[in-house]
């Protein structure tokens, strides 16, 4: 029984099933416990799996059995080599030579090729910093500069982001030949459309799966290993082309790179193709996205396009089982631009749009695109999307987007993050209500949607629904007064640490009295007529912590008041930066704040800005 599992073993590790390899070895180690080319052969399986602690212990053993061979000595050499116990190693490959007869001339060659190598390392390691780091060691250390790049949420058109792993291996080149051949530190592949992308996919790809060089996949000589692709961004997709895109897609599907994708991003911005380059794309790239719909947990397609699509929300989530992050940003309806579809005949085909099951989805971000579904009765509309389709939602940001929305979306009870950037508001459905997800909403942004946030906020104080958790409040545009101001004072929102007002007005013939903001640092009055000499008073005195603060085009404040802010705020906690843009001062108050505000922390222009609903700008 062991020597047929022995065998079968080695006809798996032949052909790169190495984990199926190391199960068989250990069968044949468990009918025949002193076996030891069983020991030595699973060692083996254990070091294409990058298991080294494992493959050493089997190691051990062989040399224990079979203390008169070189071979248990000659694996512990290389083993102890790869991670990084160079010394360990050298005496290993040395006790390895002394065991070799005169005659075994082929084996003393890989020993004494060993020992060199070994040796230059060891010269070189010399002048290294990280001379005493075993490899395994610094593959995590390195791994963990990757977190914050790949968890990146930002504009993914971004040319100022470098890859850490890149620019680790331009250190030296021992580094380099370490990183080159650690998979999980290329699984994440970003490209930019207009540098030539696919040769860089297929190198990186080929180091993803674990393969020593590109060409040895496409020859069929090469032995995966690795785990592949996990997350895979394409910026300026239309600049590949159309048939650069599919062939540089089908070329990595075929050397096995997206085996275990989760994150896709695939972005249409900033480049020069047609629209019909971007719809033809767009439909290969939601294929493409369907056949790894089981593995898929993150989504985000941005485009310069009107995008309109052709089925319901809860359909594409019942289509991606997985999904736990979608993120469609297009050109708002209000915006002259070309239109792109999303087709129904993409997804899987169905009878009718029914009752679909709840999606397991934690973010969505809907900026711009139109959904439209056709009816069973033949009618074309928004499909209506509620809190019972996504009750798992934590993030949330719909922009000027269908699908229509009931405001109990708002209700769901894990809800953490809500950003609403131009909508309409909707006075024929329900009123809002933010009591199911007050206890644990951190940031709330009302953004350029008075309407709604007028609604909103009388619907939260008349229900009492405070907000204990919230760090971040946005209310950019809206009518505001002291009663809503007190809703998120210290006393129900004690850790509110960002507060923004832009573009905000106070209701006619009421001045707004500021509330305690204990925790304040942040604080936003740019555009602000309502902000006079004594708001600037009241800051000093009920928002103590602040240290950042915008006034963009306050024309009702003069520099004394400002200076007089300044100057009081010396007494707790200073101002560090000051944004006073399209602000009228003296010479003599303008110099007084660049003293008295340290480290370049001061912004100051004229002429005013003007703000015709387009946003603010420089006058004529």
């Amino acid at each position: 029984m062991a020597a047929n599992a022995h065998q079968q073993g080695l006809v798996a590790y032949k052909s790169g099933s190495y984990e199926m390899a190391a199960d068989l070895f250990s069968q044949a180690i468990t009918a025949d416990p002193t076996r030891a080319a069983a020991y030595h052969a699973r060692a083996k399986a254990f070091e294409q799996l990058g298991q080294i602690q494992d493959a050493l212990r089997d190691v051990r053993e062989v040399v224990r059995l079979r203390p008169d061979s070189y071979e248990g000595f000659l694996l512990g050499g290389k083993l102890y080599s790869q991670a990084g116990k160079l010394e360990k190693a050298r005496q290993l490959l040395s006790t390895a030579l002394g065991k070799t007869a005169s005659e075994q001339t082929a084996a003393r060659k890989v020993i004494e090729k060993e020992l060199a190598s070994v040796g230059e390392t060891i010269v070189q390691a010399q002048f290294s910093p990280l001379s005493g780091l075993p490899t395994e060691l610094f593959i995590d250390i390195i791994s963990l500069s990757l977190d914050a790049y790949n968890s990146y949420l930002g504009p993914q058109r971004s040319t100022t982001r470098r890859n850490p792993v890149v620019v680790a291996t331009h250190v030296c080149r021992q580094w380099r030949k370490t990183l080159e051949v650690a998979p999980r530190l290329w699984s994440s592949l970003t490209l930019d459309g207009s540098s030539k992308p696919r040769p860089k996919a297929r190198w990186w790809a080929s180091r993803a799966v674990g393969l020593s060089s590109p060409e040895s996949q496409i020859s069929g000589s090469g032995q995966q290993w690795g785990p592949g692709l996990s997350k895979l961004v394409v910026n300026r997709t239309q600049d590949i082309g159309i048939q650069g895109l599919s062939d540089m897609l089908e070329e990595l599907e075929g050397m096995g790179a997206f085996r275990r994708l989760e994150e896709a991003t695939f972005s249409w911005l900033d480049g020069a193709g047609t629209t019909q380059v971007h719809q033809h794309q767009l439909q290969r790239v939601v294929t493409f996205l369907r056949a790894h719909a089981t593995t898929l947990r993150s989504i985000k397609i941005e485009t310069h396009c009107h995008l309109r699509i052709h089925f319901s929300l809860p359909r594409f989530g019942s289509t991606f089982s997985a999904l736990r992050s979608l993120e469609l940003r297009s050109t708002p309806a209000a915006v002259t631009a070309p239109d792109v579809y999303i087709p129904e005949s993409l997804l899987p085909p169905v009878e009718d749009e029914g009752e679909w099951p709840p999606m397991a989805i934690t973010r969505l971000v809907l900026v711009g695109p139109v959904w439209r579904l056709r009816f069973p009765d033949g009618s074309i509309g928004a499909p209506l999307l509620a809190e019972t389709d996504c009750p798992a939602l934590t993030d949330v940001e719909f922009g000027s987007t269908s699908p229509t929305m009931t405001w109990d979306i708002f209700s769901c009870n894990n809800l953490r993050h809500l950003r609403i950037l131009r909508q309409i508001d909707q006075p024929t459905l329900p009123a809002p209500n933010l009591t199911p997800s007050a206890r644990t909403l951190t940031t709330l942004s009302l953004d350029s949607c008075p309407a709604l946030t007028t609604r909103l906020m009388q619907n939260a104080i008349t229900l009492s629904s405070f907000l204990p958790s919230l760090t971040s409040l946005n209310l950019n545009g809206a009518t505001i007064y002291s009663e809503l101001l007190a809703h998120f004072a210290s006393d129900h929102s004690p850790h509110l640490i960002e507060l923004r007002l832009p573009r905000t007005n106070a209701l006619p013939g009421q001045t707004i009295q500021l509330p305690l903001f204990g925790a304040v640092e942040v604080l936003d009055l740019s555009l602000c007529r309502w902000v006079t000499g004594q708001t600037l008073e009241e800051t000093a005195k009920r928002l103590p912590k602040v240290e950042r603060l915008n006034m963009t085009s306050c024309s009702c404040v003069s520099g004394s008041s400002v200076i007089g802010m300044v100057r009081a705020k010396r007494e707790t906690i200073p101002i560090k930066e000051l944004n006073l843009t399209s602000f009228e001062l003296k010479e003599k108050e303008l110099n007084w704040l660049k003293a008295n505000i340290r480290n370049t922390g001061f912004r100051h222009s004229y002429p005013p800005l003007v703000d015709d609903g387009r946003g603010p700008r420089r006058q004529a």
